[in-house]
Protein backbone atom coordinates (compact mmCIF):
# COMPACT_ATOMS: atom_id res chain seq x y z
CA UNK A 1 0.00 0.00 0.00
CA UNK A 2 1.53 3.62 -0.70
CA UNK A 3 0.17 7.08 -1.20
CA UNK A 4 -0.37 8.16 -4.53
CA UNK A 5 -2.52 11.13 -6.63
CA UNK A 6 -4.77 8.57 -6.18
CA UNK A 7 -4.97 7.96 -2.99
CA UNK A 8 -4.05 11.24 -1.16
CA UNK A 9 -2.02 11.26 2.32
CA UNK A 10 -5.36 13.43 3.52
CA UNK A 11 -7.61 10.44 3.36
CA UNK A 12 -4.98 8.16 5.04
CA UNK A 13 -6.68 7.10 8.04
CA UNK A 14 -4.89 7.19 11.48
CA UNK A 15 -4.26 4.83 14.34
CA UNK A 16 -3.37 6.20 17.65
CA UNK A 17 -1.22 4.48 20.15
CA UNK A 18 0.70 2.64 17.19
CA UNK A 19 3.57 3.20 15.39
CA UNK A 20 3.29 4.23 11.21
CA UNK A 21 5.95 2.95 9.37
CA UNK A 22 7.14 4.27 6.18
CA UNK A 23 9.99 3.35 3.86
CA UNK A 24 12.12 5.72 1.42
CA UNK A 25 11.66 5.29 -2.31
CA UNK A 26 13.94 3.33 -4.23
CA UNK A 27 15.76 6.32 -6.86
CA UNK A 28 15.16 3.79 -9.68
CA UNK A 29 11.00 4.01 -9.34
CA UNK A 30 8.68 6.82 -9.57
CA UNK A 31 6.67 8.40 -6.32
CA UNK A 32 3.09 7.15 -8.53
CA UNK A 33 4.46 3.48 -8.23
CA UNK A 34 7.38 3.31 -5.55
CA UNK A 35 9.54 0.04 -4.23
CA UNK A 36 11.26 0.14 -1.16
CA UNK A 37 14.81 1.02 -0.82
CA UNK A 38 17.41 -1.13 0.51
CA UNK A 39 18.05 -1.25 3.92
CA UNK A 40 21.46 -2.86 2.98
CA UNK A 41 22.45 0.54 1.39
CA UNK A 42 20.24 2.96 3.41
CA UNK A 43 19.84 2.47 7.26
CA UNK A 44 17.50 4.85 7.03
CA UNK A 45 15.05 3.53 4.43
CA UNK A 46 12.52 2.41 7.05
CA UNK A 47 11.61 4.81 10.28
CA UNK A 48 8.41 4.95 12.32
CA UNK A 49 6.95 7.12 14.17
CA UNK A 50 4.57 7.22 17.29
CA UNK A 51 1.15 8.55 16.83
CA UNK A 52 -0.35 9.90 19.96
CA UNK A 53 -3.56 8.08 20.92
CA UNK A 54 -4.97 11.34 22.83
CA UNK A 55 -5.13 12.94 18.68
CA UNK A 56 -6.49 10.41 16.76
CA UNK A 57 -9.30 10.04 19.84
CA UNK A 58 -10.28 13.20 19.59
CA UNK A 59 -10.65 13.34 15.82
CA UNK A 60 -13.94 12.68 14.45
CA UNK A 61 -14.65 9.51 11.99
CA UNK A 62 -12.91 8.40 9.53
CA UNK A 63 -9.81 9.84 11.63
CA UNK A 64 -7.87 10.42 8.40
CA UNK A 65 -4.75 13.30 8.18
CA UNK A 66 -7.65 15.63 6.81
CA UNK A 67 -9.39 15.83 9.76
CA UNK A 68 -6.20 16.08 11.88
CA UNK A 69 -5.37 19.17 9.58
CA UNK A 70 -8.45 20.58 9.98
CA UNK A 71 -8.18 20.26 13.71
CA UNK A 72 -4.28 22.01 13.78
CA UNK A 73 -6.41 24.61 11.72
CA UNK A 74 -9.05 24.82 14.11
CA UNK A 75 -6.51 25.36 16.89
CA UNK A 76 -4.80 27.59 15.38
CA UNK A 77 -7.69 30.06 15.04
CA UNK A 78 -8.24 29.90 18.64
CA UNK A 79 -10.95 27.43 19.15
CA UNK A 80 -11.46 25.36 22.15
CA UNK A 81 -9.10 22.17 22.09
CA UNK A 82 -10.82 18.78 22.86
CA UNK A 83 -10.01 17.53 26.34
CA UNK A 84 -6.90 16.36 27.41
CA UNK A 85 -5.43 17.20 24.15
CA UNK A 86 -2.69 19.94 24.05
CA UNK A 87 -1.56 22.04 20.75
CA UNK A 88 1.56 21.05 21.44
CA UNK A 89 -0.02 17.12 21.34
CA UNK A 90 -1.53 18.26 17.58
CA UNK A 91 1.67 20.28 16.03
CA UNK A 92 4.07 17.12 16.93
CA UNK A 93 1.49 14.74 15.48
CA UNK A 94 1.07 16.72 12.19
CA UNK A 95 5.07 17.47 12.03
CA UNK A 96 5.37 13.42 12.35
CA UNK A 97 3.03 12.67 9.48
CA UNK A 98 4.52 15.44 7.16
CA UNK A 99 8.04 13.77 8.19
CA UNK A 100 6.49 9.68 7.59
CA UNK A 101 5.65 11.23 4.49
CA UNK A 102 8.10 13.01 3.24
CA UNK A 103 9.86 12.90 -0.45
CA UNK A 104 7.67 10.04 -1.71
CA UNK A 105 8.10 7.93 1.57
CA UNK A 106 5.03 5.52 1.74
CA UNK A 107 3.16 3.64 4.05
CA UNK A 108 4.64 0.03 4.91
CA UNK A 109 2.35 -1.08 8.34
CA UNK A 110 1.18 0.01 11.68
CA UNK A 111 3.25 -1.72 14.04
CA UNK A 112 3.41 -1.99 18.14
CA UNK A 113 7.00 -1.77 18.15
CA UNK A 114 9.51 1.10 16.90
CA UNK A 115 10.57 -0.56 13.06
CA UNK A 116 13.76 0.93 11.78
CA UNK A 117 16.15 -0.93 9.24
CA UNK A 118 18.25 -3.37 10.93
CA UNK A 119 21.73 -3.11 11.89
CA UNK A 120 23.58 -5.51 9.40
CA UNK A 121 25.19 -8.26 11.07
CA UNK A 122 29.03 -7.93 9.86
CA UNK A 123 32.29 -9.10 10.94
CA UNK A 124 34.07 -6.20 12.75
CA UNK A 125 37.76 -5.76 12.04
CA UNK A 126 38.79 -3.63 15.18
CA UNK A 127 42.07 -3.38 15.76
CA UNK A 128 43.20 -4.81 19.09
CA UNK A 129 46.44 -4.93 19.10
CA UNK A 130 48.45 -0.72 19.92
CA UNK A 131 51.47 -1.33 17.90
CA UNK A 132 52.51 0.82 15.55
CA UNK A 133 52.29 -1.49 12.82
CA UNK A 134 48.85 -2.31 13.72
CA UNK A 135 47.55 1.26 13.54
CA UNK A 136 49.01 1.83 10.04
CA UNK A 137 48.45 -1.70 8.83
CA UNK A 138 46.28 -2.71 5.82
CA UNK A 139 42.74 -4.25 7.18
CA UNK A 140 41.89 -7.14 4.17
CA UNK A 141 38.27 -8.17 3.68
CA UNK A 142 36.68 -9.06 -0.06
CA UNK A 143 36.01 -6.06 -1.45
CA UNK A 144 38.02 -3.23 -0.27
CA UNK A 145 40.72 -2.40 2.71
CA UNK A 146 40.72 0.74 4.68
CA UNK A 147 43.34 1.69 7.16
CA UNK A 148 44.69 3.35 9.27
CA UNK A 149 42.43 1.14 12.07
CA UNK A 150 42.38 2.97 14.40
CA UNK A 151 41.95 6.02 12.82
CA UNK A 152 41.84 9.53 13.56
CA UNK A 153 40.24 12.01 10.97
CA UNK A 154 41.67 10.64 8.07
CA UNK A 155 41.42 7.12 6.53
CA UNK A 156 41.80 5.33 3.09
CA UNK A 157 39.98 2.81 1.30
CA UNK A 158 41.69 0.88 -1.18
CA UNK A 159 39.66 -1.52 -4.01
CA UNK A 160 39.99 -5.12 -4.17
CA UNK A 161 37.28 -5.74 -6.35
CA UNK A 162 38.69 -7.09 -9.50
CA UNK A 163 36.02 -5.03 -12.13
CA UNK A 164 35.52 -1.70 -13.54
CA UNK A 165 32.57 -0.19 -11.57
CA UNK A 166 30.90 3.24 -9.87
CA UNK A 167 31.38 2.81 -5.99
CA UNK A 168 29.49 4.43 -3.72
CA UNK A 169 31.18 4.90 -0.17
CA UNK A 170 29.08 5.75 2.88
CA UNK A 171 29.94 5.93 6.82
CA UNK A 172 27.51 5.16 9.51
CA UNK A 173 27.91 6.02 13.26
CA UNK A 174 26.99 3.49 15.62
CA UNK A 175 23.38 4.44 15.73
CA UNK A 176 22.94 4.33 12.13
CA UNK A 177 23.21 8.11 10.77
CA UNK A 178 25.16 9.14 7.59
CA UNK A 179 28.09 11.19 8.40
CA UNK A 180 29.99 10.86 5.27
CA UNK A 181 29.02 9.99 1.59
CA UNK A 182 30.93 9.68 -1.51
CA UNK A 183 30.51 8.52 -5.10
CA UNK A 184 33.52 7.85 -7.14
CA UNK A 185 32.82 7.14 -11.03
CA UNK A 186 35.55 5.26 -12.19
CA UNK A 187 36.06 2.53 -9.70
CA UNK A 188 38.62 -0.09 -10.64
CA UNK A 189 41.34 -2.89 -8.43
CA UNK A 190 43.70 -1.34 -6.20
CA UNK A 191 42.40 2.30 -6.35
CA UNK A 192 42.44 4.46 -3.39
CA UNK A 193 40.78 7.25 -1.94
CA UNK A 194 41.21 9.16 0.46
CA UNK A 195 38.64 10.21 2.98
CA UNK A 196 39.07 13.46 4.79
CA UNK A 197 36.27 13.61 7.83
CA UNK A 198 35.71 17.37 8.70
CA UNK A 199 33.64 16.08 11.89
CA UNK A 200 33.73 15.65 15.40
CA UNK A 201 35.12 11.97 15.80
CA UNK A 202 34.93 10.78 18.99
CA UNK A 203 37.23 8.65 20.81
CA UNK A 204 37.16 4.93 20.50
CA UNK A 205 33.96 4.57 19.23
CA UNK A 206 32.48 2.57 16.60
CA UNK A 207 31.77 3.68 12.74
CA UNK A 208 30.46 1.53 9.94
CA UNK A 209 31.88 1.70 6.09
CA UNK A 210 29.74 0.84 3.41
CA UNK A 211 31.47 0.11 -0.37
CA UNK A 212 28.33 -0.71 -2.62
CA UNK A 213 29.44 -1.46 -6.52
CA UNK A 214 27.16 -2.44 -9.23
CA UNK A 215 27.58 -6.06 -8.45
CA UNK A 216 27.91 -5.85 -4.55
CA UNK A 217 27.76 -4.57 -1.04
CA UNK A 218 30.53 -4.45 1.41
CA UNK A 219 30.45 -3.20 5.02
CA UNK A 220 33.03 -3.65 8.02
CA UNK A 221 33.68 -2.03 11.36
CA UNK A 222 36.49 0.37 12.22
CA UNK A 223 37.43 1.79 15.38
CA UNK A 224 38.58 5.55 15.71
CA UNK A 225 41.55 6.47 18.03
CA UNK A 226 41.86 6.56 21.88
Amino acid sequence: MHTDASNSVGNFVLEGGKYLVTVKRAASSTCEDPLMADCAIELNAMKSWMIPANVVDALPAPKDVWALYKLASDALGGAVLPVGVSLNDIHMTVDRINNAFDNCRYFLRWSDVNEVCPIPIIEPVISSEPSIETRVAEVNTVGFEVYPVPFENEITIKYKFDYNSFVRIEMYDSSGNVILSKVDNDGYLNKEIQLYLNMNIGKEQMYIVRLTTDRESVVKKIISTK
